[in-house]
């Protein structure tokens, strides 16, 4: 299997979950890791990916899973080394990536995201399932640190360079490029997948990051396994060139169902998914278009 595909199946189960086919988050709290580099480890297994950065007396997490997945990360953290656990950065509010706040926040880690992923912890939780009630998050799990336009994070001879990346998957994603070892963690902004909603934003935070990455660097997604840069790349200039294709036909006066029965979009079916068809997409795309034009 694939990694674009590894990452697409991933997002599929969680997708369901969202929509009340599970009733639980995850059950799995079997945790795996794999070596990026020689202090950098990648784990996975219980929400969404993490990136551990263990340092010369305590260890950084990028990401933290759901919160009924926190020890089992916690146990494979452990399993690497005893040191604790400082700094949790947050690529986005989702449960996924941010349960585990309250779990490493009540054991002394402070936590860092962008500012609009402070709010919404602070206000509305991390449950990001329908119909969620919206509990805000406990005090120990809130970012004591939040970022508006970057902040450079310096932990033990590395070099976090932290990029906010817009609204693309949710209200205040973020992306963390370890400049020494030459990885980067961009979070549920790219799955492999069409983007649900606000494609623009996903492209333009595409291609900010992507200014920033050395050809050579490692990527960690949200889901799924290690990237290439060119990997991004490709996705990236599939979504600028949706988006080109799609202008002009709105331009030229075309409707929803002929840019569909014509198929415009049909040379990036590799991005469709059961979640989001090629058809889902295109109607997507023309909405949001659509809409900018008419503003």
């Amino acid at each position: 299997m694939t990694m674009r595909k590894t990452a697409i199946a991933v997002l599929t189960m969680l997708l369901l979950s969202m929509c009340g086919v599970a009733q639980q988050y995850t059950t799995n709290t079997n945790a795996t890791t794999v070596k990026l580099a020689d202090n950098v480890y990648l784990i996975h297994g219980g929400g969404g990916n993490v990136t551990a950065l263990i340092g010369d007396d305590a260890i950084l997490l990028i990401d933290s899973m759901f919160p009924e997945t926190a020890a089992g990360l916690d146990a494979a953290l452990k399993s690497l080394s005893p040191k604790p656990v400082r700094y949790v950065i947050n690529t986005h509010w989702h449960a996924d990536h941010s349960g585990g706040n309250e779990y490493f926040g009540g054991r002394g880690a402070t936590i860092v995201s962008s500012e609009p992923t402070r709010a919404w912890l602070a206000s509305r939780g991390n449950d990001y399932r329908p119909n969620a009630k919206g509990v805000p998050m406990a005090t120990a799990g809130l970012p004591v640190v939040a970022f508006r336009d970057g902040l450079d994070v310096h932990f033990s001879g590395e070099r976090l360079q932290m990029l906010p990346l817009g609204t693309g998957h949710s209200d205040g994603d973020a992306g963390a490029f370890l400049t020494k070892a030459r990885i980067a963690a961009i979070g549920d902004t790219y799955f492999g997948a069409f983007p649900p909603r606000n494609v623009l934003a996903v492209q333009s935070a595409m291609e900010r990051f992507l200014a920033i990455l050395p050809d050579d660097v490692q990527i960690v997604p949200g889901h799924g396994g290690v990237l290439r840069k060119q990997e991004l790349v490709e996705y990236s200039t599939a979504l600028k060139e949706s988006i080109r294709v799609m202008q002009a036909a709105i331009a030229s006066g075309k409707t929803l169902d002929q840019v569909r029965q014509e198929k415009l979009l049909g040379r990036f079916e590799k991005y469709s998914t059961p979640y989001m068809p090629l058809e889902k997409f295109t109607s997507n795309l023309f909405g949001e278009l659509s809409d900018l034009q008419h503003r």
